[in-house]
């Protein structure tokens, strides 16, 4: 006999008596009540959308329960989805759309197959192996790649087992009362064929000539047989039982419910079974006693096994995170089995069980909302352990102290001299995540050990590769927009077949008019478009490479700077009537690297038995086993403790949003000021502030939802504090506050995302989408039109439209929490009312109004404020990785001993000065280079030295002193890192220039609520297929930019000048200073905006919005350091005694430092003359007499 791995697993048993009443919730889903062809033709219509097959939160189930009620859990590593990749037709239709070669995918096609999962080194080398044969150069292979990756990754759950022998055994004499053989992946149509309600799978059928087409679209799955009458060939049988199978791809998920094989009211027949507890032969009660359960599972088609043939069994324990007890060799393992027994459930039927169903007060439980999960629960160590307590580090709160810790800053700001801000931007950026944001492509050395590239690339590369990275950023736009084009086709799919079988058509709009209108937008040259784009990419990479020394250099793609996407409010409760049943019995053994512990079955001995499944010989051993001795030694088992368990898993949650003043109603616009209007941006803050006492509309939306609660937040704190305080114990506060949290036994703490609330405010709903299909397509002959949509959908289909609720692109406002149920993996629940619930909120989100959560502003879909350097030497070149392209335009130096200005080119050559007296009209102009003028090679420093000229005096000296006064606040982290004589004898600020655009993610989000949908069908220009969804002028509104932070020594703006018409105002009146500038006012519609700052070119310029996380830009050192090295200064020194006739100059200069000293004076026609020859100064007394000449000029310090 071979030897069997035992993967052990908890069982779990709820009893319900005859005189239990339990409340219980629904299931996730229910597809029975999809529409299919009758075969007798009476047939009722309906839209095939999983609207109206999913329940709705709260609902409660009704079914029968006297008896037991048996759910194992699978090992967690059968329940953790893994990324592969595979080419089904929907892929390579999907790829056809966003314009991929039809050449290349000719070549790929017989190689990329859809039985293929793949991993990513797998898909390199197979596009690599196909494509290097056709001559196609290995940086456009390379975008193949990432392209392939992008359009075919999917998440692979692996197989379960699919075969369970469940057995009730009478611990008093240890006989096999009942047993049951549970078929997980049994297909069947009758519900009758099954004693408990089995979930269903969604199963759409195409016309067939047996008729197949007229059997409901949809599947029970799981069935349940005695085993007297089991065998491996059983099916159900009904009296309309038809289409029997088996799923070849049942997974945790099932039909795609991450609660699947968690939540027992989902698995009935899969992963549960509900005992009736009746005597198998005359269906009578079973007589009260105690008794045990024992379930075994295995895979009915060895090939699905983990341990099949041809695998290594080490590499299977490896990659499933399993150990063997006792070590050992592993080789002759060859098949797993799946175990777990609950023993001492005492039962009758005449006992009255209870539940744990029940109504929580404010009494009962906190209530704490936040912007993520992580920070909720560092508001809720903030107010139980540190009520009154200072925190370890001075300018931080004991909230963002512990922040800080979660987020993983803490030795950042520690070190940083900008403590306060840096949290504050942290937090702010935790609160949204991050969504692709497309590639740039960049010229690095292949030997990059310099850290740069040099300047001797030509400038034809950087034009290239400015060309280049154009072409890219209007591709992944074009991407973008493709996809949320798909994602509209659903809804407008979704919306048209709810309107072509509800029975509500009008006069205003026909069913040939909406097909017309849908199928006008599907891709109305999309495709060329994106294509076209694809080929000039390609033919500029060419170009590129051609005009490259390939031998030093390579051309490397990197990811864009990445869209943001708010986070949706999370909860997070603590109190003690939600904590877990405590497990009792021996518990699962897992090391601290997630390793299970699991047994080899030779250790168990033989014992006789009436059990015999054919060709399961381990499992016969197995089973008989635990009949006739219970437990083998040292595997796991629990025992139950009297009472029925709670684990909780499921948050369904009820919320009304109440928008602020100014929220348009339905069919009205937003106003450009409506975000100025009830909100400022603070010159310390990262975040937008309402202002005092906001009044939220009077009419609330109402939104719900379901989503799976983790308990794992202090698990994830315990983890950051042990690496943490391992290295450091300076905070001996931070370390008791997260000690106590993690630490108390008496309370749980459950927290998780309102999930879908984002997508609410969209009016769209986030949950499982049917595949596109109607049964009824032949009464519209729209079998073609059908077809269409699925094509031009694809896999894009994650929400649906919801029309019930307003739409709110721009979040702001109040949100009350109106219903909070807890659902444990039995049904059971908790619940929770808005009305008598005890809130505790982080200062954000606190207003005057009680019991109300103020949400931080932001916008519902994805965006990005897109801030770029802009070449020095180009109108159009963003900056990238050419050395030509730097931002720095030229430099200015303050010099604070005459309050003038040095005036520098470019690559640093000092070009001249200016200085002015309070009462002289303008400044004046001293040139340090022969034959020079104001009017340098760069435009535009070249104009900003034109519009100082025409300054005031006064003028000229109160912008040299804001300059000093903003220089004060400017300290970057790594000052001490340069030392040379730029910085040591001023202070070089460099003139850049940068662009500023609000970007959403693909187009913007539409109404779909209402009557949205009609006024756009009413709309819709049959002729030019030219269509205007409705975003009620969301795009106007405009949003606050403040560029730098006073408040940072770390940021590096002095001031700016903005954009007047085309180009950039450099007068007096439209410089900003970085501490008193009113912030910009963008709005998603606005086109690029040009800036110019003055910068400290070591530092970080930021830029705040709000609404989006803080940006920040830095120059690349290899861009100033040498620069900066080799700056030459200039002193103005007057009056200097010299002998008239010695032709020489006699001063005294300083000896230290390596530098070269030049005397500079104006001749008479106002141009330099610079004199190196400087003697030094005679300080011994002569006889003889020499006449004395004044004079006075510049002394010039040459590092060289």
């Amino acid at each position: 006999m071979t030897q069997a791995l035992v993967i052990p697993l908890r069982l779990k048993v709820m009893c319900v008596g005859q005189y239990d009443y339990p409340d219980l919730s629904e299931s996730t889903a229910r597809f029975t009540s999809l529409p299919y062809l009758h075969q007798d033709g009476n047939d009722t219509p309906a839209a095939y959308l999983s609207d109206g097959q999913i329940y709705e939160p709260f609902e409660d189930s009704n079914l029968e329960n006297t008896g037991i009620h048996i759910h194992w859990e699978l090992p967690k590593s059968l329940t953790h989805g893994q990324l592969f990749y595979s080419f089904n037709d929907i892929v390579w239709q999907t790829l056809s759309n966003e314009g991929f070669p039809a050449t290349v995918k000719g070549y790929l096609q017989g190689v990329l197959t859809s039985n293929q999962n793949l991993t990513e080194q797998a898909l390199r080398q197979a596009v690599q192996t196909a494509l290097q044969t056709h001559q196609i150069s290995q940086v456009d292979i390379l975008l193949y790649q990432n392209w392939l990756l992008r359009a075919s990754a999917q998440v692979d759950f692996p197989k379960v087992p699919n075969r369970w022998l469940l057995m009730r055994i009478n611990q008093s004499n240890r006989n096999l009362v009942r047993a049951w053989v549970i078929n997980s992946d049994s297909l069947y149509t009758d519900q009758n064929a099954t004693g408990f309600r089995s979930p269903t799978i969604p199963s759409p059928c195409a016309p067939e000539t047996d008729g197949g087409n007229y059997y409901p679209h949809y599947r029970y799955l799981g069935h349940a047989t005695p085993y007297s009458t089991w065998a491996e060939s059983s099916q159900p049988s009904g009296n309309n039982c038809a289409r029997v199978g088996q799923w070849d791809k049942l997974t945790a998920i099932g039909y795609g419910d991450p609660t699947f094989a968690a939540y027992y009211p989902n698995c009935g027949n899969v992963f549960g079974y509900y005992d009736q507890m009746l005597e198998e032969d005359d269906y009578t009660q079973v007589a009260p006693g105690t008794y045990t359960y024992a379930v075994v599972g295995w895979y009915s088609e060895p090939s699905d096994d983990p341990l099949h043939p041809g695998v290594t069994a080490q590499d299977v324990l490896n990659s499933y995170k399993w150990v063997l007890s006792g070590g050992g060799d592993v080789s002759q393992l060859s098949q797993t089995l799946y175990y777990g027994l609950m023993q001492n459930i005492s039962w009758d039927i005449n006992k009255t069980y209870g539940n744990n169903t029940e109504t929580l007060t404010h009494n009962d439980v906190k209530v704490v909302v936040g912007n993520t999960p992580a920070e909720a629960l560092a508001v809720y160590t903030a107010n139980t352990y540190a009520q009154g307590q200072q925190s370890d580090i001075s300018g931080l709160t004991p909230f963002e102290e512990i922040a800080a810790l979660q987020i993983g800053i803490l030795d950042h700001v520690q070190q940083s001299p900008d403590k306060a801000s840096l949290v504050k931007q942290a937090l702010h950026q935790s609160a949204f995540s991050s969504l692709d944001g497309g590639h740039i492509w960049q010229v690095v050395a292949k030997d990059n050990t310099s850290g740069g590239l040099p300047a001797s690339l030509s400038s034809q590369v950087a034009t290239l590769l400015n060309q280049l990275n154009q072409q890219q950023q209007n591709y992944d736009k074009l991407k973008d927009q493709l996809d949320t084009s798909r994602e509209q086709h659903f809804a407008d799919w979704c919306l048209f077949l709810s309107w072509m079988h509800s029975g509500d058509q009008n006069d205003a709009y026909t069913l040939w008019d909406i097909m017309d209108y849908i199928q006008g937008t599907l891709f109305p040259g999309d495709e060329q478009t994106i294509g076209s784009t694809w080929s000039q990419l390609l033919n500029t990479i060419t170009q590129l490479l051609t005009a490259l020394d390939t031998n030093k250099y390579e051309l490397k793609l990197i990811a864009a700077p990445r869209y943001w996407q708010p986070t949706e409010p999370s909860v997070l409760l603590s109190s003690s009537a939600l904590q877990a049943s405590p497990f009792t019995g021996q518990d699962l053994q897992v090391d601290g690297d997630g390793n299970l512990t699991c047994y080899r079955l030779s250790n168990i001995p033989n014992a006789s038995s009436s059990i015999q499944l054919s060709g399961h010989d381990n499992l016969n051993h197995l089973a008989a086993y635990l009949q006739q001795h219970g437990v083998p030694d040292q595997m796991p088992y629990a025992t139950w403790s009297g009472t029925n368990p709670w684990q909780p898993l499921i948050l369904q949650w009820r919320v009304n949003y109440y928008g602020m003043q100014g929220d348009p109603d339905q069919n009205a616009d937003y106003q450009p000021n409506f975000v100025q209007t009830n909100t400022t941006l603070p010159g310390n803050q990262a975040e937008l502030e309402y202002h005092p006492d906001p009044t939220p509309k009077l009419t609330p939306q109402q939104y719900e939802s379901t989503t799976v609660l983790s308990p794992d937040a202090l698990s994830t704190l315990a983890k950051q504090a042990n690496q943490y305080f391992s290295a450091a114990t300076t905070e001996p506060n931070l370390k008791s506050w997260v000690d106590q949290a993690v630490n108390a036994t008496d309370t749980a703490l459950l927290s998780q995302a309102l999930g879908g609330f984002n997508d609410a405010l969209l009016t769209q709903v986030n949950e499982l989408q049917l595949s596109i299909y109607d049964p009824f397509v032949d009464d519209y002959q729209g079998a073609d039109f059908v077809t269409s949509v699925k094509s031009a959908v694809g896999q894009h289909n994650r929400t649906a439209p919801r029309q019930d609720t307003l739409y709110r692109p721009i979040r702001m406002g109040f949100m009350k929490i109106d219903k909070l149920r807890v659902v444990d993996t039995f049904g059971q629940y908790k619940d929770i009312d808005g009305s008598d619930i005890n809130l505790i909120l982080p200062e954000s989100f606190q207003s005057s109004a009680h019991d109300y959560v103020l949400l931080p502003p932001r916008l519902s879909q994805p965006a990005q404020l897109q801030f770029h350097w802009l070449a020095a030497n180009s109108e159009q070149m963003e900056m990238n990785s050419h050395p030509a392209t730097s931002p720095i335009c030229g430099w200015l130096v303050p010099n604070y001993l005459d309050h003038s200005l040095m005036i520098y080119g470019t690559d640093g050559t000092l070009i001249g000065a200016l200085w002015a007296a309070n009462n002289a009209p303008h400044p004046e102009w001293m040139p340090m280079i022969e034959n020079s003028n104001h009017t340098v090679s760069n435009s535009h420093l070249s104009n900003l030295v034109t519009a100082m000229l025409a300054y005031s005096g006064v003028q000229f000296n109160e912008f040299t002193d804001a300059i000093e006064r903003q220089l004060l606040s400017i300290e970057p982290e790594n000052s001490c890192h340069h030392n040379s004589l730029g910085m040591i004898l001023g202070r070089p600020l460099a003139l850049v220039r940068a662009s500023l655009k609000f970007a959403l993610k693909g187009n913007s989000a539409c109404d779909q609520g209402g009557n949205a949908y009609q006024q756009l069908i009413n709309n819709w220009d049959y002729n030019t297929h030219n269509i205007t969804r409705e975003n009620r002028s969301f795009t106007n509104v405009t949003f606050p930019v403040r560029l730098g932070n006073i408040n940072m020594l770390g940021d590096g703006l002095v001031g700016y000048f903005t954009e007047s018409g085309a180009n950039i105002d450099y007068s007096y009146n439209n410089f900003k200073e970085v501490d008193s500038a009113t912030p910009l006012q963008l709005s998603c519609n606005t086109d690029s905006t040009s800036i110019a700052m003055l910068i400290d070119p070591r530092a970080k310029v930021h830029a705040t919005t709000g609404i989006l996380p803080t940006q920040a830009l830095d120059i690349p050192p290899s861009q100033y350091v040498s620069t900066l090295k080799s700056l030459k200064f200039a002193f103005s020194v007057a009056p200097i005694l010299t002998q008239s006739d010695s032709g020489s100059l006699n001063i005294p200069l300083p000896t230290e430092g390596n530098l070269s000293w030049s005397w500079v004076t104006l001749n008479e026609q106002g141009q330099p003359i610079t004199q190196t020859d400087i003697k030094p100064v005679n300080d011994q007394a002569t006889s003889s007499y020499s006449p004395q000449t004044i004079c006075e000029g510049w002394l010039q310090a040459d590092p060289h």
